[in-house]
């Protein structure tokens, strides 16, 4: 009679022969064997077909100590972790800068963040960091000691010094009593290493008398309105005995102007120093900044 009409269900025995079975002992591959009880033919362990638990479903699951069991799930793990820990030890992992609150990060000595600190003028500033390179620098005004303290969000910025990936500069001196030397260390510090030569040491005014700004100008705009809103006086050095121009600044045209360095030398301007070959600043060269000769 066939089976389902009536008859008692067929029950089939089950053998390794029709499993995909592997030794439970050492991973031998089982199909093949037959018979309801068998041995593993490389190890001798015995498992039994009709029984799931007596071998493995894959090739790589088998009897293992504790130690080896728990290196194999957990190994990767610790690998990473122990990996991370010596990155982290040698620099190679983002840190925080110290003191910085989490805002400024440092990776293989690469600044990027924002830095916050005070510029000689007890003003807070916050300084824009990414690459390494500064790219902008704000100072707010701080309130009077008697009064009540305004939150940072709320306070007007005294000045503020941005450049552009294109190469424009802005800079905006919001009220006078701005240190000229503030501004100047800023300015340095986010052109470097580019230089233009010039030594600054010396100005008639330590301080700004009136509020001033450039907005999307050149280096060349930006410390030629420095310069002479702070009746500095520049003198020119060569960062390298063969440079072919230096910059001086010309009162009648109100900014900074370039001079073949030998013409300068027999017109008697003033040249301090001079620089040696393999010097790694940079030369500001007035093709750079669209000044023609």
């Amino acid at each position: 009679m066939p089976p389902g009409l009536g008859s008692a269900p067929v029950v089939r025995s089950r053998d390794a022969a029709a499993l995909r079975a592997w030794c439970l002992g050492c991973a031998y591959d089982l199909r093949g064997v037959h018979g309801p009880v068998g041995l593993c033919p490389e190890c001798g362990r015995e498992f039994v077909p009709s029984n799931e638990s007596t071998f493995a479903h894959g090739p790589r699951v088998r009897d293992e100590s504790p130690t080896r069991r728990w290196l194999r799930r957990h190994g990767v793990v610790v690998l990473v972790l122990l990996g991370g820990v010596s990155l982290w030890v040698n620099g190679l992992l983002p840190m925080p800068v110290r003191g910085q609150s989490g805002r400024l990060w440092q990776w293989v000595g690469v600044r990027f963040g924002v830095e916050r600190g005070r510029f000689n003028a007890g003003g807070e500033a916050r300084l824009f960091w990414f690459g390494g390179r500064l790219w902008s620098a704000e100072v707010d005004r701080l309130p009077d000691p008697g009064v009540t303290t305004t939150p940072p969000a709320a306070r007007a910025p005294l000045w503020e010094l941005r450049r552009s990936i294109g190469g424009r500069w802005t800079l905006r001196v919001h009220d006078a009593g701005v240190p000229f030397n503030d501004i100047n260390r800023a300015f340095n510090e986010m052109k470097r290493p580019a230089m233009f030569g010039l030594f600054l040491n010396d100005s008639d005014l330590s301080e700004n008398t009136q509020p001033f700004e450039v907005v999307g100008g050149t280096r060349t705009d930006i410390l030629s309105r420095v310069v002479w809103e702070y009746n500095a006086r520049p003198t020119p050095f060569l960062l390298r005995p063969d440079q072919p121009y230096i910059w001086t600044f010309s009162d009648e045209q109100q900014r900074l102007v370039p001079v073949p360095t030998r013409e300068a030398i027999e017109g008697g301007v003033e040249i301090r120093g001079s620089g040696v070959i393999g010097d790694q600043r940079t030369f500001i060269h007035p093709q750079a900044e669209g000044v023609e000769r």
